[in-house]
């Protein structure tokens, strides 16, 4: 008994403290005694029947981390990091009532029937809508992730724009969605950029004057938190919708377009999908810029090398690395002497030789290897099956270098021709991908000739301007 008596009083001594802050975020705090709720907890810990509504054991089996916290003591039990953070997170967790219904119990299916769609969308939190007007001028920008291996394209172009505005405001705060960002990738763009995390937002003590979202995602934790939709503005890079299946993850992105007051688009193009599909509400504020074209001095003698741009990340799917791998082992059955590179990857690098072809993976270069090896290429292979035209595949063509490039929905033929001679449109539907790199390969480099209009096609209106009319409408200037 007294062993007994001295291993609940050790106990209460190293978890008191997070037991009694889980009761008083349990579901049992107006119902129950703390003390009735911590005998209760004592005997989960101890493996023991409880009166608490929960399976302890089907809750550790399917949250590995939790359980292995369990394990080098962080918490007593799963049930009080489901109290204190868990019931937060998407887990996976259940009652004990399932077994009036199911003798065998709650339990999860694997493989095929894994339950992977077995949650809701976030609503992000917290609410900082009636937060009080500063005394200084301020922009809050949300993105996803600032991390060297995916800060390029997209955002160095995002923050190129947002730079020609940075000057305008006292305050700049850029809030991550990620634990742990990376804030001196932001350096180059102003000294006045601060850096938290999303899980921080709660340090914003002033409402701002303008906000930034990134993406879908970032559009709704901006429009949950600080419920401000006339100074929001959706920086729209991509038919985001496209990134999903029919289902609600689409419907979701398609929201977000919808609901949007103030849309910039990453070239007309884009932007004229978007309304020909009638996806904008009828009062959006339109703004179209464009992704830079860096044209390069291309190698003018043949080199037989041949860049592709190659993603094979599972959310990349519309960059169709399938395609692409099929295509190479081809064109390595058919022809030789040839070097064949596959760049663009984030963070996987390999090399392997087919029919004594050398094809290297590689990925994100610095700008000058980058710059040097597609310069020295024959040909350039880039696609993407998505409204968004893309970037690399212009810039190969305006650099006169012969490009492969995909058809979609709204380009065809006739859209990249009219831009340049070195694009070499190919339907994926109905072309060989082989047939068009063959075409491509009797091309001769060094035709510089490229519209950048016809690519672009700019509001006639500058950047700053857009952005002042949007605070201008809701008097703040």
């Amino acid at each position: 008994m007294l062993n007994k008596l001295s291993h609940r009083s050790r106990w209460q001594k190293k978890f008191g403290d997070s037991v009694r802050l889980a009761y008083s975020k349990s579901s049992y705090k107006d119902i129950k005694s703390y003390d009735w709720f911590l005998d209760n907890v004592y005997l989960i810990s101890t493996k023991k029947d409880s009166h608490i509504d929960f399976d302890e054991e089907f809750y550790l089996k399917n949250n590995i981390d939790v359980r292995m916290a369990v394990e080098n003591g962080s918490f007593c039990c799963g049930y009080i990091h489901f109290c204190l953070c868990g019931h937060l997170e998407p887990r996976f967790w259940s009652t004990k009532r399932i077994f009036d219904y199911n003798s065998c119990g709650p339990h999860l299916a694997e493989g095929l029937a894994e339950p992977l769609n077995a949650r809701a969308m976030p609503i992000y939190t917290p609410d900082l809508s009636q937060l009080p007007p500063s005394d200084y001028r301020s922009i809050v920008i949300f993105i996803p992730y600032l991390i060297d291996d995916l800060f390029f394209a997209g955002y160095t172009g995002f923050f190129s724009d947002l730079s020609k505005i940075f000057d305008h405001f006292d305050s700049i705060t850029v809030v991550v969605s990620i634990e742990s960002p990376n804030p001196k990738l932001l350096d180059r763009y102003s000294s006045k950029i601060k850096v938290i995390s999303l899980s921080d937002v709660e340090k914003i003590e002033s409402k701002p004057d303008l906000i930034y979202c990134f993406d879908t995602e970032t559009f709704f934790q901006a429009s949950d938190i600080f419920k401000s939709p006339e100074i929001t503005v959706y920086y729209c890079q991509d038919f985001e919708p496209g990134f999903f299946p029919f289902g609600s993850m689409y419907t979701r992105a398609l929201s977000a377009l919808y609901l949007s007051k103030n849309i910039i688009f990453s070239t007309k193009i884009l932007k004229d999908f978007v309304v020909e599909k009638c996806l904008l509400n009828s009062h959006a504020n339109l703004y179209v810029t464009a992704p830079e074209i860096e044209a390069i001095e291309c190698v003018k003698e043949k080199k037989n090398r041949i860049f592709f741009y190659f993603r094979p990340e599972k959310f990349n799917s519309r960059n169709m690395p399938e395609v692409i791998l099929t295509t190479v082992e081809q064109f390595c059955k058919k022809h030789s002497g040839y070097e064949i590179f596959l760049v663009g990857t984030v963070d996987t690098s390999y090399s392997i030789k087919i029919q004594n072809t050398d094809v290297t993976v590689l990925s994100k270069l610095p700008k000058k290897e980058y710059i040097d090896l597609l310069a020295s290429c024959d040909v350039v292979i880039a696609l993407i099956y998505s409204a968004h035209p893309g970037v690399i595949a212009f810039q190969a063509a305006a650099s006169g270098i012969p490009t492969v490039t995909n058809e979609f929905d709204n380009r065809k033929k006739d859209y990249f021709l009219k831009i340049s001679n070195n694009l070499i449109p190919y339907n994926p539907v109905v072309d060989s991908l082989l047939g068009k790199i063959e075409d491509a390969l009797r091309l001769s480099k060094g035709d510089t000739r490229f519209d950048y209009a016809a690519y672009a096609g700019l509001s006639s209106t500058t950047f700053e301007e857009f952005n002042y009319s949007i605070q201008k409408s809701v008097q703040k200037l």
